[in-house]
């Protein structure tokens, strides 16, 4: 018994021994990958969506040299240099475009001005919440969206508001964030959100955007089926989705909360805006829009003569049918961020080629390779 307890007591020693030896190697390879040199090929540590693009432009023996911190990137081809940033922001974007672009409002009333059916819609500086309050009420009527005239990836967009207390309670929690005016305009039921993606004129992808739900099992909460989606969606992570950000309020609405247990085949939408990086599900659709819809998109890049690429976002009530005014409205478009893996890496359909001509655009000379 003896020598059997000393074994027992060596085999536990060196066990031990082995685990301190296993948490130090850890600790060894962490140290080492914090302290490596920021390698311009290690895609791992820049955005997806600026990496398809780099990838792309090193495949063709484009080199690339990042300006150590900052989102600066030069691409150079011989004697041919490029400056950009993300992948897709250069000196072929017109300045004057791009910040006509940026505030939604100023874009809004170029598109209406221009023939294009938009959402009604006006900004308020972040004290003026009584002047909004009664515009929502003479001018626009509930429901109504609020959110910041300035920004992407739907932060702070208050959506489907359909009662003064409700719409004072958004306003005061975007007051507090934002020095920027805030753009109170028309919710526009019934309609299905879509993004065009467009290079010179020419739509080359377009894809449709739902707002995220969930489907109850009859025996988790609602806040386990969210956290079990989003596991699903990022472990292993196969496409452009997102983890859902949860609107409390959109769910509370419904008459949920996020510790009940939902019904087996009950959906509860967990947020009412259908922006990718906050959880909405995005697939390929080309083949549900009516045709006369690429031929309007396109003609709307005309309003930009020296802009070579444009994401136009619109609301659309029946696709199938013609794109008259009555059934779309245009919400906003943009140049400088275009989420280029909706359209390569969507959660549904084949993703579209929207990477090498944009390279072209850039490199015109390595069209072909």
């Amino acid at each position: 018994m003896d020598q059997l307890q000393r074994d027992v007591e060596r085999l536990l020693s060196l066990k031990e021994e082995q685990t301190k030896k296993n948490e130090a190697f850890k600790k060894a390879i962490a140290k080492l990958q914090l302290e490596r040199p920021k390698d311009p090929y290690d895609y791992e540590r820049i955005h997806f969506n600026d990496a398809l693009v780099w990838k792309e432009m090193a495949r063709r023996g484009i080199q690339l040299s990042f300006i150590s911190d900052t989102q600066f990137v030069q691409a150079t081809l011989g004697r041919h240099q490029e400056l950009l940033i993300h992948g897709v922001i250069s000196n072929l974007i017109p300045y004057v475009d791009a910040v006509l672009l940026e505030n939604k409002l100023y874009a809004k009333q170029w598109f209406e001005q221009n023939g294009y059916p938009v959402l009604k819609g006006q900004t308020f500086l972040p004290h003026e919440r009584e002047k909004a309050l009664l515009f929502a009420k003479e001018k626009l009527g509930y429901p109504v969206v609020i959110k910041p005239v300035k920004g992407s990836g739907g932060s702070f967009v208050f959506c489907d508001i359909r009662a003064d207390e409700d719409l004072m309670k958004a306003y005061a929690t975007l007051a507090e964030v934002s020095l920027q005016p805030l753009l109170l305009e028309e919710f526009w039921e019934g309609a299905h959100d879509y993004r065009f993606f467009l290079i010179q004129g020419k739509v080359l992808s377009v894809i449709r955007r739902t707002p995220p739900s969930v489907i109850g099992d009859g025996t988790s909460t609602l806040l386990q089926l969210i956290e079990k989606e989003n596991d699903r969606r990022m472990n292993p992570r196969r496409n452009c989705l997102c983890p859902i950000q949860v609107d409390v309020h959109c769910i509370k609405n419904q008459g949920f909360e996020l510790e009940h247990v939902i019904a087996q085949g009950t959906s509860v939408l967990c947020r009412l805006n259908a922006n990718v990086s906050m959880g909405a599900d995005c697939e390929t659709c080309r083949e549900e829009i009516h045709p006369s819809y690429f031929e309007r998109i396109s003609c709307l890049m005309k309003l930009f003569p020296r802009l070579p690429l444009l994401t136009v976002d619109c609301l659309i009530r029946n696709p199938s049918l013609p794109a008259t005014n009555e059934n779309f409205r245009i919400c906003e478009a943009s140049c400088i961020n275009p989420g280029l893996s909706l359209h390569t890496h969507p959660s549904k359909g084949m993703g579209d080629d929207i990477i090498s001509p944009l390279v072209d655009l850039f490199f015109p000379e390595t069209a072909h390779e």
